[in-house]
């Protein structure tokens, strides 16, 4: 028999006990066999019986479940108050009655205990990894029922037997592990119906996950802009997500086809003139993997407007020559005369204008 137990007000509580009889009284071991349950005292005075198998009406309603004449005297009794935190006693009524000496602390609580977690440390990503959370079941007619947020997966929930007789619920919760998972609270809660109506106590207990990954979300940043003029110091920042820190960063030009490492550093400030100008990325990099930014695009102020004029001379060459393929076969007239001025404005030399220039004529 346990030296303690923790029970759950207005609950049951199950009561694993066993006993050993003299040698002397071993043949009055026999049926009819009943049990008491005795409160504060093994003696009559200053005591309370609070349950007798061999009677209807008790304080508490119980039932023993043990055998008797196996010496078994495993107890459940049922709705016990909050005021009945004490110790009890065993007597056994047989051929002969004996109360015996041990006993065990009832201690009754308003709130149940705590569940236990499995102790985590780091993890990581991409694995597979088991948590387990048990919590007492002082009543096996109503075990808890244990529930895991955030939800990570589908746990599996068994009640089992501890080696003093008493029983649990255990719940293990199987899941691959991710970097979003890197400090998130995990909880397990134990959930207790009462056997007063309707009613019911809860308990948690909570963690934080450490996940170790690879550097996740990496960006690549400019200032003060990535157009500038021309003798204009840039700084470009790389930025990334991991744990443990990122140990390197490297800057990478890409020129066409290569692609060359320029620097090292989460920051990587130079002066931006024509011959460095182009498309740059950062790598970060740690002892779980590497991650590489989008690029980014720096470009002079001047060469910027020529790019765009030569876009615009472009389009304007492809309109210019489709209106005037239109005019030659219906209204040739009213388009040379609204493409003309276009011709003036951007002092182009190309061969639709100057038919265009010739049909004005």
């Amino acid at each position: 028999m346990p030296g303690s137990l923790e029970a759950l007000a207005d609950s049951c509580l199950l009561i694993p006990c066993s006993f050993d009889v003299p040698d002397d009284h071993a043949d009055g071991l026999r049926m009819p066999a009943g049990g008491v349950w005795r409160k504060r005292s093994r003696w009559f005075e200053g005591s309370t019986d609070v349950f007798n198998s061999s009677r209807e009406q008790n304080i508490l309603s119980g039932r023993i479940l043990g055998d008797l004449l196996a010496k078994n005297c495993t107890t459940i009794l049922h709705g016990i108050p909050r005021n009945y935190s004490d110790s009890y006693f065993f007597r056994l009524e047989t051929g002969f009655k004996l109360t015996f000496e041990t006993n065990v602390n009832i201690d009754v609580k308003d709130l149940p205990q705590k569940p236990q977690l499995s102790a985590v440390g780091p993890i990581n990503e991409g694995t597979e990894r088991i948590l387990t959370c048990r919590a007492p079941a002082p009543c096996p007619l109503l075990p808890p029922r244990l529930s895991w947020t955030p939800w990570l997966g589908d746990a599996v929930e068994t009640l089992e037997e501890n080696k003093d007789g008493t029983k649990s619920v255990l719940s293990v919760l199987n899941f691959t592990v991710s970097h979003l998972h890197h400090e998130q609270k995990v909880t397990c809660t134990a959930n207790y119906s009462l056997q007063k109506l309707g009613a019911s106590r809860g308990a948690e207990q909570s963690f934080p996950l450490t996940i170790l990954y690879s550097p996740k979300n990496t960006s690549a940043t400019v200032s003060p802009s990535s157009s500038v003029e021309g003798g204009t110091w840039v700084t470009l920042l790389c930025s990334s997500n991991s744990n443990p820190p990122v140990e390197n960063y490297t800057w990478f030009q890409v020129q066409g086809d290569e692609v060359t490492p320029r620097a090292t550093g989460q920051n990587f400030t130079f002066n931006l003139t024509a011959t460095n100008t182009g498309l740059y990325y950062c790598e970060a990099q740690n002892q779980y993997g590497t991650g590489t930014s989008s690029r980014v695009l720096l470009t002079l102020k001047g060469e910027e407007i020529k790019k765009v004029q030569s876009l615009e001379t472009r389009s304007f060459f492809l309109r210019s020559n489709t209106m005037f393929t239109h005019t030659q076969t219906h209204r040739r007239q009213a388009s040379v005369a609204s493409v003309y001025p276009w011709c003036k404005m951007f002092h182009l030399l190309a061969p639709s204008c100057w038919v265009l220039t010739e049909a004005t004529l």
